[in-house]
């Protein structure tokens, strides 16, 4: 049985169409790699990667590239496993039937010899390309590492002038919060100061009206006395008082008791006239006591300074009284005229100054004017008056208001 042999011609064919394949293949790829290579104009990050995978797809093209030459080597060389013609062999017979033509131009029989001078150049290329994709990687990594160390500068001193703004805006917010806390202190205190000038401007409303409607009063009452006083124009002399009872008397130990006490502006060392009533009008003197100690509310021990008559002493019940003195006011008098201390025979080396003293002594108020408030004017021993005293003898005559003289009232007033 005859073996069966390929026609060389189908043979040539089929080695030409895989000549065609490969180069198509070896297009394909340069214009891939093309292709990758203008992608490289992309930022830092996706450069990297691109270099990363453009590295492996280099690695897995020169494997295809060594497969593709092993290839071609048996294809030149033969073998005999294959049953395919060396190319070597099939070059020659393809010069001799073509060796009136243009072998490079026309058969292209050259052409797997230029196919590897190609791939080798080709291979080249491609290790620079994969030469310059880690060069690119490397600047990728060291641009990307110098942006990193920047980017955290960059942060850093960022944080350090966020923490000082921070700074700034606590001290801000501090020195809003005590200026708020000081206008409203401020506020809180002109407040109650306006409270408080609204209402002392409301007492002084309220006083001026009460006043007015005092004086109003006190004109009325003012006209009445001066119609009842239009008749008698005669000073007011006399002035008694019941102010007080003696209690527990004590003939032999010249010691009493009167009901005036704490509670009854009672004043050490004052002296009260004690004298009964005869009948109605008509009293009897009965002599002099002088408070010695204040016991009680309304109870004082008082010595016996002086008796009118040795057959009648004094007893409980007797009434005491003082000009001077005033059981819930003070008294309040005007001194008119003059008062030398050569005035006063009976009351020793007294001035002027320790008339007054003595006076003030028992809680007494001396004006220097005549009011409805007065309780009665005494007057000096001299007549020597200047207008002042004719104004205010005038006007207690006019409001009736008793006149005392100095010598009757020397024995409250005397030590």
């Amino acid at each position: 049985m005859a073996k069966y042999s390929r026609p060389k011609k189908e043979k040539s064919s089929t080695l030409l169409l895989v000549v065609l394949i490969l180069l198509v293949t070896l297009s394909l790829s340069s214009l891939t790699v093309l292709v990758l290579f203008r992608a490289r104009e992309r930022n830092t990050s996706d450069k990297v990667n691109f270099a990363v995978e453009q590295k492996k797809y280099f690695n897995r093209k020169n494997l295809d590239y060594l497969k593709q030459i092993q290839i071609l080597q048996q294809i030149t060389t033969g073998d005999a496993n294959s049953g395919v013609e060396p190319v070597k062999g099939l070059l020659d017979r393809k010069k001799a039937e073509h060796a009136n033509k243009e072998s490079d131009k026309s058969t292209g029989v050259v052409t797997i010899e230029s196919f590897f001078r190609w791939a080798v150049a080709d291979l080249g290329t491609t290790e620079k390309s994969v030469l310059i994709a880690e060069s690119d990687e490397t600047t990728a990594r060291n641009n990307e590492e110098h942006q990193s160390k920047a980017f955290l500068d960059l942060s850093e001193k960022l944080d350090d002038q966020i923490a000082i703004i921070k700074g700034e805006i606590t001290k801000i917010d501090d020195d809003v919060e005590v200026k708020i806390e000081e206008f409203s202190r401020k506020k809180v205190e002109k407040d109650e100061a306006l409270k408080t000038i609204q209402q002392e401007k409301e007492d002084i409303e309220a006083r001026y009206e009460k006043q007015e409607r005092d004086i109003k009063m006190e004109i009325k009452r003012l006209e009445e006395l001066i119609r009842q006083n239009s008749v008698r124009k005669e000073p007011v002399t006399g002035m008694l008082e019941k102010q007080g009872y003696v209690m527990n008397p004590s003939r032999s130990a010249k010691t009493a008791y009167i009901n005036l006490g704490t509670e009854d502006n009672l004043v050490l060392g004052m002296k009260f006239r004690v004298f009964t009533e005869v009948k109605a009008g008509v009293i009897k003197w009965k002599g002099m006591v002088e408070v010695k100690k204040i016991l009680e509310q309304h109870r004082s021990e008082v010595s016996i300074t002086n008796q009118s008559e040795a057959f009648e002493p004094i007893v409980d019940g007797d009434l005491i009284t003082n000009p001077f003195y005033g059981r819930k006011d003070a008294k309040i008098i005007v001194l008119v005229g003059r008062f030398e201390e050569q005035n006063f025979p009976y009351f020793g080396n007294y001035s002027l100054e320790e008339l007054k003293r003595r006076i003030t002594g028992f809680n007494v108020k001396i004006a220097d004017s005549v009011t409805v408030d007065t309780s009665f004017i005494v007057k000096g021993l001299r007549r020597e008056e200047s207008q002042t005293d004719e104004q205010n003898t005038e006007m207690a005559t006019l409001l009736a208001i008793p006149q005392l003289s100095i010598k009757d009232l020397l024995d409250y007033l005397e030590y």
